[in-house]
């Protein structure tokens, strides 16, 4: 509470691995406050870990102009353009939401901090841009050879409590 996004993921996960009893645990899964996913959610997030280094349930961006929060053409590196979901299948990305994924905790053994940014402004080359911390990770964790996927059987509602709708 009180405290941005990219720092909360930032001091879970340096508190997880500094605490001798947590960091013992294979995974990691977050579950944003405002996401809503199905009771088997996280066993079907379990059973694609064989396959990939994060697994994420489908949702939406808030809003009637929201978007599915899959990124990325993986033949495309750098690529984070929100895909079309395919219904019912593990679909391959190279960036997704945080709001209810299963991350191997080792990743952030083998990635150096910070894993979690929100980069505002503008850039060395004059652009200007914003890269919220989901994608800054998975930037980071591409570059490292780490796979992600959204399970777009996993149908995660996404609540809005100002509008009291679940997209």
């Amino acid at each position: 509470e009180s405290m941005r996004v990219d720092d909360a993921y930032e001091a879970l996960i340096t508190y997880i691995l500094g605490n001798d009893y947590l960091n013992k645990f294979k995974y990691v899964l977050t579950i944003e406050e405002d996401n809503l996913p199905p009771m088997d959610g996280l066993i079907k997030l379990y059973k694609s870990m064989d396959k990939y280094d994060v697994v994420s349930g489908l949702y939406w961006g808030k809003g009637e102009q929201g978007f599915p929060m899959i990124f990325g053409n993986p033949d495309k590196p750098g690529d984070f353009v929100p895909q079309k979901p395919e219904p019912n299948t593990l679909q391959e990305a190279n960036g997704l939401g945080m709001g209810f994924n299963l991350f191997k905790l080792d990743m952030f053994r083998n990635i150096e901090q910070p894993w979690f940014k929100t980069l505002e402004g503008e850039d060395e080359d004059g652009n200007i841009g914003q890269m919220t911390q989901d994608l800054y990770f998975y930037e980071k964790a591409s570059k490292k050879g780490y796979k992600f996927a959204c399970d777009t059987s996993i149908l995660v509602g996404h609540y809005d409590h100002n509008t009291d709708t679940v997209y």
